[in-house]
């Protein structure tokens, strides 16, 4: 299990340093500490990122090419799918064309989703990718089968979160392929808005942080127009020669000739000391917009302006609603959005760490989040905080859509009552989980922006509740006692909820006795005891810290810098602890305790700088697993200790060259391992020597915990941006592999092979299991499925035609057959020249 929950799924180009003031960070910034610790975590020693793309097709194709026998997972989402009908954050959308009943949003780390019926239901359709960190979609307008996603994240002018660049699917979603615009992460490039122009779908526009770009030939070539970092783009769609583009702390530029040229925009708007820049017009009256600046100095608004004059002149709007703050918290730096209906210029919106609404052109305003006190009901008609983005249905213009840190809020009657639509769309960012030992059906989670949250599905119906609101870190439950649970909020926030899931939620804090400094800032670890209650470990930045009776806590060892602590599985009185410090890669110890915590010693070796989790074999006293993240490209991320941590050995055979970020052992058969990375599950069958992708029905993301349950034999996860997840393993109860899993396979035969027209797939023998042919590219997105079933013959015999599910002919290039008989696959390599 992992024991250091990790930051929000963002990379940054950047150090700390110049985004914090007097070297602390202000709660304004509380967004940016998550991700420079999510960095901090993945950085190699020269500052620069693995290259999570290449990675992902590296290793996707490595394990493709083993055609190795390998166990078949089984991965059921648990949800969340809703959080008090709330989920992850969506950050863009883009409506159809020819029915704005479809649409597609985009998840801050959780992928793109599709809707056929206004938010009502939803499907994913970027499962086969990594996490992307997706910031803006585009449909074309000739062929809505024509999607373009831009990736990636900008903040300001010194924080880009990077993305690759752009992808493309030319058959609405199934298979991604990147565009022309690529880069890779050492580039920070981050993309803001992509536009299509409607009348002309050769146009195609892009704001991103290295420029304002423009594509004359449908998306597949782009030319630079301007330099900088562009943080917003607009089209005025009658007028579709007319854009808008907003520079950071620059201003706003105009362009009358589909963006050949540009100019800057003055007529009364400030040109100095700005920040993040907004800009949205009128469709029906485009000569009426609106721009939204914020203030460097403290991230609150410098101005709201409108024009009514195409941008000729500006006015500052007066009492305007401090949108972009909460008290004196203000993060305009992260949020800020504006919306205008687009047939009213009397109804705006404004967005940013708040929502406020107006009808009669800003004489008035409604505080319509969840700051508010709603009339009715917990949170009745009122939306989420901090808004990325607003879309107005073109057909229905009184029908707005929120996107936001809850998910997706829509109102039919231009803002004034919301109502959730977040059913189906499954994007939490959880950091950890933790289950009832004695119930496999209830789940504790923390995750970013949504709090601590529980789930009883003891009636099957995947009910998940918050408990404790904001932000959650770490998770624990109680060994002996399905009712009492341990969770933390930022900065080591401890809370102890005694009658989780009762519907009377009791939850104090017990901090006591917790003393010295803590630069680790939203993150302590949080260990509980494997079978006693109430017995606790944590720790700051100069000491552990031991409670007895889950109230006050009483130093166990002035050693700094622990990030993670493991209580023995197998003899609970050794406990292994992990340090390290982020500036110096040189800094870093792995201790251990034989006495239940009451002295502790450094042992002879380390796994070295960076161990992100430490896990106990269960059948074995003193061998011990640890993960990490190497200071350099290719060094090993997993190992493995059986003297108790004073010699270690490398096992990472197969492993992908990316963070890694968790371990467990099956407890039934030691030989079984699992660990998670940030491309997903790996599997061991042989005790560490080499490892196999375990991702079968999930999507390759950010694992950011795991567990075995031992009652039902189940593997449960957690994930930054795809909520929890579960597998049942095909080892249970039995210590042997008994079954001959080769004899599966042997009469399995594919022809001909190269191919150029048909391809015959033929499996014989008296098989009485599951079958299921796939076809699969280099980067195992599924081309077609051929068969899935169960039938009572000899042979089977199965036939390709060379297209994709849509029926189109595939390109020539190399394939894969991926066979499944059973609780077993097998891929087959296949060029096919046609």
């Amino acid at each position: 299990m992992r024991l250091l929950a990790y930051s929000f799924i963002l990379l940054l180009s950047q150090s700390a340093s110049s985004q914090t003031k007097g070297g602390l960070f202000t709660e304004n910034e509380i967004p940016l500490e998550r991700e420079l610790e999510f960095l901090n975590q993945r950085k190699f020693a020269d500052g620069t990122l693995p290259e999570l793309w290449e990675k992902f097709v590296q290793s996707r194709t490595q394990n493709l090419l083993k055609s190795t026998i390998v166990p078949l997972a089984n991965w059921q989402s648990l949800g969340p799918d809703g959080l008090d009908s709330l989920t992850g954050t969506i950050s863009c959308h883009a409506f159809n064309p020819a029915n704005p009943q479809i649409m597609l949003v985009g998840s801050i780390a959780g992928g793109l989703w599709k809707t056929y019926n206004g938010g009502d239901s939803w499907q994913v359709l970027t499962d086969d990718l990594p996490s992307l960190r997706i910031s803006a979609v585009a449909i074309d307008p000739s062929d809505t089968n024509h999607i373009i996603i831009g990736t990636g994240f900008y903040y300001n002018s010194s924080t880009t979160l990077p993305g690759i660049g752009l992808l493309e699917s030319f058959d609405g979603g199934s298979i991604w392929t990147p565009n022309t615009f690529t880069y890779p992460y050492v580039s920070s490039v981050a993309v803001s808005r992509i536009i299509w122009d409607k009348r002309n779908p050769m146009n195609v526009y892009l704001a991103a942080s290295n420029g304002l770009w423009v594509s004359r030939d449908n998306g597949k070539s782009w030319t630079l127009k301007m330099t900088g970092l562009f943080s917003d783009l607009d089209i005025i769609h009658k007028s579709p020669n007319i854009l808008y583009a907003c520079k950071h702390s620059t201003g706003i530029y105009k362009s009358i000739d589909s963006a050949e040229t540009w100019i800057p925009l003055t007529g009364s708007l400030p040109t100095t000391s700005l920040h993040r820049i907004t800009f949205t017009a009128c469709d029906s009256f485009p000569d009426f917009m609106l721009c939204s600046i914020v203030d460097p100095v403290n991230y609150s608004l410098k101005g709201l302006y409108k024009s009514s004059n195409a941008g000729s002149s500006w006015t500052a709007m007066s009492g305007v609603p401090a949108y972009l703050c909460v008290s004196t918290v203000c993060q305009g730096w992260y949020v800020n959005q504006l919306g205008i209906s687009p047939v009213d210029t009397n109804i705006i919106l404004l967005g940013g760490h708040q929502f406020w609404v107006t009808s009669n052109g800003g004489k008035t305003w409604i505080h319509k989040d969840y700051y508010t006190t709603p009339p009715t009901g917990p949170h009745d008609g009122v939306t989420y905080v901090d808004q990325f983005d607003f879309g107005f249905d073109p057909i229905s213009p009184s029908t707005v859509y929120a996107f936001n840190d809850g998910g997706i809020f829509k109102s039919i009657n231009n803002g004034a009552y919301w109502q959730k639509k977040n059913k189906g769309l499954i994007t939490a960012l959880v950091y950890q989980i933790s289950s009832c030992a004695s119930d496999t059906t209830k789940i504790i989670s923390a995750s970013q922006d949504l709090g601590l949250h529980y789930l009883d599905n003891s009636s099957g119906n995947l009910n998940w509740k918050i408990w404790l609101a904001g932000d959650g870190t770490e998770v624990a439950y109680d060994p002996n006692n399905s009712n009492v649970v341990y969770g933390d909020a930022p900065y080591g926030t401890h809370k102890k909820n005694t009658n989780v899931g009762s519907g009377s939620i009791s939850t104090v804090n017990f901090n006591s006795g917790i003393v010295g400094t803590n630069s680790i800032a939203l993150h302590f670890v949080l260990t509980h005891h494997p079978t006693l209650s109430n017995v606790l470990y944590t720790a700051n930045d100069s000491r552990i810290f031991k409670t007895t009776n889950a109230t006050t806590w009483t130093t166990a060892a002035t050693i700094p810098s622990i990030k993670s602590i493991e209580i023995s599985k197998h003899t609970p009185t050794t406990i292994y602890a992990g340090s390290f410090m982020y500036s110096n890669i040189s800094v870093y110890n792995f201790y251990i305790s034989i006495d239940d915590g009451k002295t502790w010693n450094p042992t002879a070796s380390s796994p070295g700088w960076r161990v992100t989790d430490i896990e106990s074999d269960p059948n074995n006293y003193g061998t011990v697993f640890a993960t990490r993240n190497s200071a350099f490209p290719g060094d090993p991320h997993v190992y493995k200790s059986t003297d108790n941590g004073n010699t270690w050995t490398p096992i990472a055979t197969g492993l992908p060259d990316v963070s890694t970020n968790a371990i467990t052992v099956n407890p039934y058969n030691s030989n079984i391992i699992y660990t998670a990375t940030d491309l997903g599950i790996y599997i061991s069958e042989d005790a560490g020597l080499s490892w196999n992708e375990y991702n079968d029905n999930i999507p390759p993301y950010y694992i950011t915990d795991m567990h075995y349950h031992k009652l039902d034999s189940t593997l449960r996860i957690a994930t930054m941006g795809r909520g929890v997840w579960k597998t049942k393993s095909i080892y249970t109860n039995v210590v042997d592999i008994k079954e001959n899993k080769n004899d599966k396979f042997n009469h399995v035969k594919i022809f001909p092979n190269p191919a150029n027209a048909n391809v015959t797939i033929s499996i014989e023998g008296e098989i009485n299991e599951v079958i299921e042919v796939r076809i699969l590219n280099s980067m195992g997105q599924e081309v077609k499925n051929i068969f899935k079933g169960k039938k009572s013959q000899q042979k089977y015999s199965f036939k390709w035609d060379g297209t994709n599910e849509v029926n189109a002919k595939v390109a020539i290039g190399t394939y894969f057959i991926s066979v499944r008989i059973g609780d077993y696959k097998k891929s087959y390599k296949l060029i096919y020249t046609n």
